[in-house]
């Protein structure tokens, strides 16, 4: 059976069930049980999840939220966009020397009232990924889009993550781009 590793965010995770529901007896998928939360801890980390999980045939990954994410009373994001984007030009890099078929998420919208993260920023950091991410060997997969029309159905009450409907949508639009790969 063929094997797909999920890496990501707390999101990741979130859409982690609708993955598993939509690829069952299609492919293994596993994922790190921790979230791969902000793009330098996914880059501390890549290795050793490859290790642990073996070799997969692909890697559907996201990172986004976090970096973009403003604690309370802070005026910047937590990663700075130049930090981001070498990060994410590194993890590819690593990934790329697994061998898997590698998917690229845009990070997912989040509420318009919601304080600590804002669409314009990551739509910011997603076009500057898209960006150091063209004309390499990967799959984009444009969560952000999928989502980005209605924001009331498919994120849930904590602005951020995704509402059942939001888990169903993602989980069908990356097992479909998971089978186009098979």
């Amino acid at each position: 059976m063929k094997k797909l590793l999920l890496i990501g965010d707390s999101v990741r995770m979130n859409y982690q069930p609708g993955v598993v529901k939509q690829l069952n007896n299609i492919v293994s998928v596993s994922a790190p049980q921790d979230s791969a939360r902000f793009a330098k801890y996914t880059l501390w980390y890549i290795r050793e999840w490859l290790g642990t999980y073996g070799t997969p045939d692909i890697i559907h990954w996201n990172n986004g939220m976090w970096d973009v994410y403003r604690f309370e009373g802070e005026t910047t994001p937590f990663s700075k966009l130049e930090e981001y984007i070498e990060s994410i030009s590194k993890i590819y890099e690593i990934m790329k020397q697994s061998g898997a078929k590698i998917i690229f998420a845009t990070t997912t919208p989040v509420a318009e009232n919601n304080i600590n993260a804002k669409n314009d920023e990551i739509d910011l950091y997603n076009k500057a990924a898209l960006s150091v991410l063209s004309g390499k060997d990967i799959v984009i997969n444009d969560l952000n889009a999928l989502l980005r029309g209605n924001t009331d159905k498919y994120i849930c009450d904590d602005l951020m993550h995704l509402s059942q409907e939001g888990i169903s949508l993602c989980g069908s639009a990356i097992g479909d781009i998971v089978k186009k790969l098979l």
